[in-house]
């Protein structure tokens, strides 16, 4: 009787670690899908391939912001290029952003202006815009602008990320900066903001 007992006890004692063994293996993959995982991005290093086809555009952009300022004046360009040749330009200035805020909103015009299906290769100046579009997960700072991002991208069939040097000499990239500087400048004028030099 005694050891029929002890086998009870060992049996229950083994039903109860296995119990709690699934257990701590649920909550692990419970916090495994709603902790983000840290997601490696690897700048210009492209693996997708766009297919050649006609549905292929490059769009160049840039932001501008005087960040010291108390009005915080920034500006926004894109250009867009289709076979080499200039599609569409346009810049865009504002109050109380940033130089990252316009850096984003840049991107993303040049992502809603371009077409259903098209495939897009960006090229920017901003390491923070692409290590931060390039996620799956919404980050901590500018999550509005994350999610636009993605709203206004969705049409698309591919983007692919392409970091340059600022002020080195690319001709797009020189053409951008210039654009959202006159943005941030024409919103300057437009109240009265005494304009810093270059940002």
């Amino acid at each position: 009787m005694a050891k029929l007992l002890i086998i009870g006890t060992h049996l229950c004692l083994r039903i109860m670690v296995c119990w709690l063994l699934k257990e701590e293996e649920n909550l692990v993959y419970s916090l495994q899908k709603k902790v983000p995982q840290h997601e490696k991005t690897i700048i210009n290093e492209i693996e997708d391939e766009f297919p050649d086809n006609d549905f292929h555009y490059v769009a160049y952009t840039d932001g501008s912001c005087d960040n010291l300022s108390q009005t915080r004046a920034g500006g926004a360009a894109y250009i867009i290029l289709k076979d080499g040749e200039i599609l569409k330009m346009k810049n865009h200035g504002q109050l109380n952003t940033s130089n990252n805020r316009m850096e984003l909103l840049a991107i993303i015009s040049a992502v809603n202006a371009c077409p259903n299906g098209a495939y897009v290769d960006i090229y920017t100046d901003s390491q923070y815009c692409i290590l931060v579009l390039s996620k799956s997960y919404k980050p901590k700072k500018n999550p509005d602008l994350y999610e636009l991002y993605k709203k206004c991208s969705a049409h698309l069939a591919g983007v692919r990320f392409h970091w340059v040097k600022g002020h080195n000499g690319d001709k797009y990239n020189e053409m951008a900066d210039n654009l959202a500087y006159g943005a941030y400048c024409n919103i300057c004028e437009q109240y009265n903001i005494e304009k810093s030099k270059r940002h």
